[in-house]
């Protein structure tokens, strides 16, 4: 096994670091290819990320003079981009270590190659080597293939350099794949923010160090309403509840119209993230008490007279859908009645009543 030098050991440490603190894949792919050029000197570095079985392909340079060229030659790249020799042995044999083009063609077959022909040529590409983005084995069928790839116009790359990447490659695996947790998280929460907003519900994410990355809009105004902090800060009271530790807890402020609530739900993905919830204190559900129903029991059948199925109701009421099962059961008994139908009929004959 190669032992790196203090130099080397530093180069792959800050790398390390750089790609560690990426919070999704564009943070991701800057902070890659610039920690392997540190790492290892190259005429180039590129992250590319090629879907071998439609051709799709993503290339980002460093430089801003490939950039340019990049958008004239990307239609050649795609053509030939399955035959890259590289890409062809992780696709055949899976990924092992860090490949140089020299490993499967000399200089005279590459020059006769099309993707270099098309290509390389043009940017003055003799000597490759892909450092993978993925871990070590078989690749599905069409898994899309992300590496960083290093250029060189004269001297190859040595077996040292190849070493050093390969010292590098499980970080840069682990936190590419931290990466795209992440963003799909974000997705996740992006198309939920969207149910939750029409529940009365909201979303912060704090870091590490409990500060907040992400605070949507039905979340900020409810915690600015409840706590009186300004628009996009949590107030005192907030981060003092979270640095409690007490996880699964929750934190309740009653308004004179609503209750605010929040709730944490732990990390996911690197990030810890508290639900808010907006409900207004409605006299509704307490009026189906008057059937002999607990606070729950009455809240239950209030949510199922208004069309809403079990998962809709536990979701709205923060419980499981099992419990919302158990609670109607007890409805049912305590208004003999056996159907969904016939208990909403009863909290309608209330609901619809003036108020007195």
């Amino acid at each position: 096994m190669l032992h790196l030098s203090r130099t080397e050991r530093a180069g792959v440490d800050r790398a390390a670091d750089a790609v560690r603190d990426a919070r999704g894949l564009a943070e991701f792919e800057f902070a890659a290819v610039h920690g392997v050029a540190g790492v290892v000197a190259a005429d180039r570095v590129a992250y590319q990320e090629s879907g071998l079985a439609d051709g799709r392909v993503r290339y980002h340079p460093a430089d801003a003079a490939t950039r340019s060229a990049w958008l004239r030659l990307e239609p050649a790249f795609e053509r030939h981009v399955a035959q890259h020799p590289v890409a062809q042995h992780y696709a055949d044999f899976g990924i092992d270590y860090p490949r140089k083009i020299s490993d499967f063609l000399d200089p005279a077959a590459w020059h006769r190659h099309p993707l270099y022909q098309s290509f390389y040529r043009e940017l003055g590409v003799e000597c490759q080597i892909l450092v993978p983005n993925l871990p070590p084995g078989r690749r599905q069928k069409g898994e899309p293939l992300p590496a960083v790839s290093l250029d060189r116009a004269r001297r190859d790359f040595s077996e040292r350099e190849r070493a050093v990447l390969a010292q590098l490659m499980p970080h840069l695996v682990q936190a590419r794949a931290r990466a795209a947790e992440l963003d799909s998280l974000r997705r996740r929460l992006r198309i939920d923010a969207l149910v939750l907003a029409r529940l009365g519900k909201g979303i912060v994410e704090l870091d590490a160090c409990g500060l907040p990355t992400r605070v949507d809009s039905v979340a900020a105004e409810a915690i600015t309403r409840a706590f009186g902090a300004s628009p996009g800060t949590l107030p005192r009271d907030v981060t003092s509840w979270l640095r409690s530790g007490a996880p699964r807890t929750q934190l309740v402020r009653e308004c004179s119209r609503e209750r605010i609530a929040l709730h944490d739900l732990g990390a996911m993905a690197g990030r810890r993230v508290v639900l808010v919830e907006v409900s207004c204190k409605d006299e509704q559900p307490g009026r189906l008490r008057c059937l002999g129903l607990t606070e729950r029991e009455a809240q239950v059948l209030y949510w199922v007279s208004q069309g809403k199925s079990n998962g809709d109701v536990g979701t709205i009421l923060g419980i499981r859908e099992r419990t919302v099962a158990k609670h109607l059961e007890g409805v049912y008994q305590k208004l003999e009645v056996d159907s969904r139908t016939a208990a909403t009929l009863r909290a309608l004959e209330i609901l619809e009543a003036p108020s007195s």
